[in-house]
């Protein structure tokens, strides 16, 4: 980022499912992204190349996470608590994320 002054990312939260606890997964998930942005910016890269958002569980990398019960599968549900970044101009992600603003 610092060599590539002229792009930006967004950098995406997400979390693991949670029936009925969807905006607590969406708060989540933002607090998760801009922890990883402010990081980021302690390292020097300018704010204004990075776009924080939370999409919760609702990812389209999201993998199922829970069994027929509705209870989390741990083994699944972990790979889904992380932070993504993705280039605004990815053809594959970016209109996705950019329909959360």
């Amino acid at each position: 980022m610092l060599d590539h002054p002229q792009n930006s990312v967004y950098v995406v939260g997400c979390t693991a499912s949670a029936t009925g606890k969807e905006d607590f997964c969406q708060t989540l998930s933002a607090a998760r992204a801009s922890a990883v942005v402010e990081l980021l910016k302690n390292f020097g890269v300018p704010a204004e190349q990075m776009k924080a958002v939370g999409m919760g569980s609702r990812a389209p990398w999201h993998v199922p996470d829970l069994d027929a019960s509705g209870h989390q599968i741990e083994e699944y549900a972990k790979q889904n608590r992380c932070v993504v970044i993705l280039d605004t101009l990815d053809p594959e992600y970016g209109e996705v994320v950019a329909s959360y603003f």
